[in-house]
């Protein structure tokens, strides 16, 4: 018998002027440890958390 537990995934691609390089990602309240790729334009964010729609939540020092 497998796992029945579903894995969601996002990529978000934000601006690297607005997102800079420190910045958090968390999902539902908790902290996770995104894989990022950044050039001079934009930062791409890949993440996977356990199971369904979840609320993700990106900040940075310096934006609202």
């Amino acid at each position: 018998a497998g796992s029945t537990q579903t894995i969601g995934s996002a990529t978000i691609t934000v601006p690297t002027t607005l997102i800079g390089k420190n910045f958090t990602v968390s999902v539902d309240g908790q902290s996770v440890k995104p894989k990022s790729t950044s050039n001079s334009a934009d930062t791409t964010i890949k993440l996977e958390y356990a199971g369904g729609i979840k609320l993700i939540t990106l900040s940075a020092p310096g934006t609202p």
